[in-house]
């Protein structure tokens, strides 16, 4: 593997833009120990190493549900609405940590509740007053994204879409489809999506993620996304392709989730940068950083290595990702006026002062113990 010309200090040092992490995939180690103990009584003599191997992603895992599977074990920590509001700070923070500028948060309020006995509606107030908490003490800018879980149906996901609408004047901008492929297909939630297209709320769609091209065409057809969560398997099939450049939709790239959910073999054989090279839109993305152990830097650092990204590419991706973002034009003019005051001079691309002012520091092992 090719080594970044760039070191993970400066590349932290860089504004970016997410719009694709999951709160429930971005919860710490040490987070989920706590809450075991707190809300169970469980693992009281246990080293947080000694659960890594079933919160994260580890070379024994082959395949996107080996790495799905992760949720089962850590997801009973949460029980109460303080657990979500917490661990919502948490994803923020750790975000800003980074130096993400805009953050776009999914989660989904009918996988949660199952799991902590809350109602989804209160799942998502919780959540909400969460990132309106952490909005107070730290720069990023934050979004929710409600997502329908793709065992539901149609009753859930109208009712994710009501807390969607509900919300929307506190933060829930979009909606989304995700979780199990083998479950019921795209097309039927056709009817839903429409209704939550027409109602303004934005629509990303996971698909085309290990499901075939195709998934990616139903999403923008038939259930109007304007971006997609993925979205890889597009390269395969150039009437795709064509039809993602014709209605400029967004890949929500996610690499190294990719690449622990086998859903391309090798970083070398990522298609990321064939996407690009065939003119459709994409974004640099984590996914789940806490099962992946990863930051958004690591990401950049990764593609600049491996595929030869420049900071000056990374800021062209960040751009289109924030004009694509589903925000207020408020809000987008606010993030996007401080990329257009930052320049990635040499000093800074390779280690140099930053002048970001006072983001949080990192702490560098949060997803790492």
């Amino acid at each position: 593997m090719e080594t970044s010309a760039y070191t993970l200090e400066a590349i932290r040092s860089w504004p970016k833009v997410d719009l694709h992490r999951h709160l429930e995939g971005a919860l710490r180690p040490q987070t989920i120990l706590d809450l075991f103990r707190k809300n169970h009584g469980c693992y009281l003599n246990t080293p947080v190493e000694t659960l890594l191997p079933h919160i994260q992603a580890t070379d024994r895992d082959q395949s996107l549900f080996d790495f799905l599977a992760k949720f089962d074990f850590f997801m009973p920590c949460l029980k109460t609405e303080d657990d979500l509001a917490r661990v919502t700070v948490e994803a923020v923070q750790h975000a800003a940590s980074d130096n993400v500028l805009y953050l776009e948060l999914h989660f989904c309020p009918h996988f949660i509740a199952d799991y902590c006995a809350l109602s989804p509606k209160t799942v998502t107030e919780a959540v909400v007053a969460g990132k309106e908490a952490a909005e107070e003490r730290f720069r990023t800018r934050v979004e929710l994204i409600v997502i329908i879980p793709q065992y539901g149906g149609e009753r859930i996901g109208e009712e994710a879409v009501d807390l969607a609408l509900g919300y929307c004047a506190r933060g829930t901008r979009g909606v989304d489809i995700a979780g199990d492929i083998r479950q019921l297909g795209l097309d039927s939630y056709a009817r839903v999506c429409a209704r939550a297209a027409a109602e303004g709320l934005g629509m990303t769609i996971h698909a085309g993620e290990i499901a075939p091209a195709e998934t990616v065409r139903t999403a923008v057809t038939e259930l109007h996304a304007s971006r997609i969560g993925h979205g890889i398997r597009s390269v395969e099939d150039e009437a795709v392709l064509g039809l993602l450049r014709a209605r400029e939709v967004l890949l929500e790239v996610c690499v190294t989730s990719n690449l622990q959910t086998r859903a391309t073999p090798s970083l070398v054989e990522h298609p990321i940068r064939r996407l690009i090279d065939a003119g459709v839109r994409a974004s640099v993305n984590t996914d789940d950083p806490g099962i992946s152990a990863i930051t958004l830097s690591d990401e950049y650092r990764t593609l600049s290595g491996e595929l030869g990204f420049q900071p000056s590419f990374f800021r062209a991706l960040n751009l289109d990702a924030l004009s694509a973002a589903f925000t207020t034009e408020e809000r987008r003019s606010e993030v996007r006026a401080f990329f257009e005051r930052f320049e990635i001079s040499e000093n800074r691309a390779h280690g140099g002062p930053d002048g970001l002012g006072d983001s949080p520091r990192l702490a560098r092992d949060d997803y790492r113990r």
